[in-house]
């Protein structure tokens, strides 16, 4: 049971970067025009909107970061995170069916060219799966020090996946790209 409680916290202290990462890029000043623009590509933003939802999503993003970390509040975490994720996989999801292949995801900021495609909806639903496994698992909030070590070790081996796995994703659609020419 408590090596199930130190994976949950792991799963957490990885969601905790993941959402925290992309809420403080969505503050940021310096990328309020990318965010306006990747949330227009994707038919969500109103004109009285358009400079607002990037920090109301920005916010959202860091509150249930951090609600998914610590362990009394980890269920409603869990449920505001996935929420979030089944919103960006259905909103993703209306534009690959639709068969839009240039809408930016906005996964990683400004810094990364990444499109919507299939694998970040199957990113997604990983996602969503670890969060889901992450609130089922909340056994014990006295886990040990050397547990909390070990938890935090497969935060990091998850947050390696995981940019090691978006790098992957832009590399397929680079040479796509490269292919077309």
């Amino acid at each position: 049971m408590e090596l199930l409680s130190a994976m949950s916290n792991s799963v957490a202290v990885f969601m905790l970067w993941l959402f925290v990462t992309a809420g403080i890029s969505k503050l940021m000043p310096a990328n309020r025009d990318y965010y306006i623009e990747v949330m227009a590509g994707y038919g969500l933003v109103l004109p009285e909107l358009a400079k607002t939802l990037p920090v109301l999503v920005g916010l959202a993003e860091i509150v249930t970061g951090v609600l998914t970390l610590i362990p009394h509040t980890r269920l409603f975490g869990v449920m505001a995170s996935v929420s979030i994720l089944l919103i960006y996989f259905g909103v993703m999801a209306n534009k690959v069916l639709a068969g839009e292949k240039n809408i930016r995801c906005g996964c990683s900021g400004p810094g990364v060219n990444m499109n919507v495609s299939p694998v970040l909806l199957v990113r997604n639903a990983v996602l969503i799966a670890l969060l889901i496994f992450s609130g089922m698992n909340i056994y014990s909030v006295d886990v040990d020090a050397g547990l909390w070590l070990v938890s935090i070790i497969f935060a990091l081996i998850f947050i390696i996946v995981s940019l090691s796995t978006e790098q992957l994703i832009i590399n397929e659609q680079k040479i796509k790209v490269l292919k077309a020419l």
